[in-house]
């Protein structure tokens, strides 16, 4: 157990360090490559060929170096546990990075050169690094000698049957041709479409769908949950799509779900923060909020979720409290908050005159702004707006707090083929699709599946946005 143990400080430093020399050293690769290729029936001759390439090429780039990165740049490694499983050792990591959260659970073993890891499970994915590498390898090992592909290596005869058409469906996924890629997933013998990965790969792109087509995402759970009952990679993946369609109390049931799974983790509590927001549970949301904070302080996105959502909900003692957080543990400066919009409230509170005089303030006095850092009520309410994907409710793909999105502003929205673009306002998005206001005035309506992902992420975001200040407006908060 010292061994793993020090494996796993090991880890965790690279990923918080971005080295990412010492993670591909921490990892037998070549055991993972010889996993991904169990069953081919390669000559001896062209399998070294073939894993001499493999090796160099995952060695020289490999999604643990590009998550170092990540993490390296403001994000957070952390040890979550170390634990048997089927008498393998394994030990799991959280990973907050800019874009949002994600767990990797690594299946450890002892080597000549000390303990490293053989497989590691991505909860994103819903499988683990050796099953990813399977999928890109095999259309290859295919072109190379189709023969080489045995029944063996595809567990039965209807996956060595339907090899050209799970191709296909990875591919439609990949590539953004969710519809086309469920069309292939319905025709599928059932013995393959009850298989977890080709599960996963219908879930993505049944995610990606138009609200009006929801009911598949929904059959898409069900079947994933019928067959695969204690995996809790469904859960993981399903937290923001199932908030987004304002289904709540199943987001927050995933989430818990989870949660257990993992053993605990108090960070999640950001995520239930965001979903809470979104369900118009106020006090709930600014409980959740208060615990991470709490348990995590030394996580800056956990201070940030604290103070945002006392901002969003105008809990006066959950702003001054998240304010001291974040003075106490991150050494933001102190700042004369009168001039910001959203802390009108709190400024005239007696907690924010308390504020004021603890830092040396005159409230009577003329405000004095600091033009050359923003203040840390500020980055707390605009600091997810940075998210890549889903963030109106931060979760698995986001992260942080909930996204500000200026509705005012008009963005730049690609469709698909990358050929056509066009800068609009966001109006709403339906069934019918992304309506949106050009700069002439005309509105046009695009269908979601027509656009590009980014484009289908910013239209997410900007939904999320419009729900929220619908709510703010409510609660009289804006």
């Amino acid at each position: 157990m010292e061994q793993a143990e020090q494996f796993a400080k090991r880890l965790v430093a690279g990923f918080n360090e971005g080295d990412d020399s010492t993670l591909n050293a921490l990892v037998d690769w070549q055991r993972i490559i010889n996993r991904s290729l169990e069953g081919l029936s390669m000559p001896a001759n062209d399998r070294l060929k073939f894993d001499e390439e493999a090796l160099r090429g995952v060695r020289a780039r490999n999604a643990l170096q590009e998550t170092a990165v990540s993490v390296s740049l403001g994000g957070d490694a952390r040890l979550l546990r170390l634990y048997e499983r089927d008498g393998q050792r394994r030990l799991l990591v959280r990973l907050i990075l800019e874009e949002g959260v994600n767990y990797l659970d690594f299946e450890l073993d002892s080597t000549a050169n000390g303990v490293r890891a053989i497989d590691m499970y991505n909860h994103l994915t819903g499988e683990n690094i050796s099953a990813s590498f399977r999928r890109v390898f095999l259309p290859i090992v295919a072109q190379m000698n189709r023969s080489w592909i045995t029944r063996a290596a595809m567990g039965d005869g209807d996956f060595l049957d339907s090899f050209d058409e799970i191709s296909k469906l990875a591919k439609h996924v990949r590539s953004g041709r969710h519809a086309a890629a469920l069309e292939v997933y319905h025709s599928l013998p059932a013995s393959v479409k009850a298989d977890k990965n080709i599960l996963v790969l219908r879930y993505q792109a049944a995610s990606s769908l138009p609200d009006d087509q929801t009911q598949e995402l929904v059959d898409a759970v069900a079947d994933f949950k019928k067959h695969h009952p204690d995996d809790a990679c469904i859960d993981f993946l399903s937290i923001d799509t199932l908030a987004l369609l304002g289904k709540y109390d199943e987001s927050l049931a995933a989430l818990d779900r989870f949660d257990r799974s993992v053993g605990g983790d108090p960070y999640l509590d950001a995520i239930r923060t965001d979903v809470l927001l979104a369900a118009e549970k106020p006090r709930e949301a600014v409980a959740a909020a208060r615990r991470v904070a709490t348990a995590l302080p030394e996580i800056k996105k956990c201070c940030q979720t604290f103070l945002g959502a006392g901002i969003l909900v105008g809990d006066n003692q959950a702003i001054y409290d998240g304010l001291v957080l974040l003075e106490k543990h991150h050494n933001d400066a102190a700042h004369d908050l009168r001039g910001e919009e959203s802390l009108t409230g709190f400024v005239s509170s007696e907690l924010g005159k308390r504020w004021h005089r603890e830092h040396g303030i005159d409230i009577d006095a003329a405000p004095v702004l600091d033009s050359q850092e923003p203040s840390p009520a500020a980055v707390a309410e605009t600091d997810s707006s940075r998210q890549d994907t889903q963030p109106g409710f931060g979760s698995a793909f986001g992260g942080g707090f909930g996204s500000r999105v200026n509705l005012d502003s008009y963005h730049t929205w690609e469709d698909r083929t990358g050929r056509f673009t066009v800068e609009a306002q966001f109006v709403s998005l339906d069934a019918d699709g992304v309506k949106l206001k050009k700069k002439d005035g005309k509105e046009i309506t695009v269908p979601l599946q027509k656009l590009a992902d980014d484009s289908i992420a910013q239209a997410m975001r900007c939904k999320a946005e419009q729900a929220q200040s619908e709510f703010r407006q409510r609660q009289g908060f804006d």
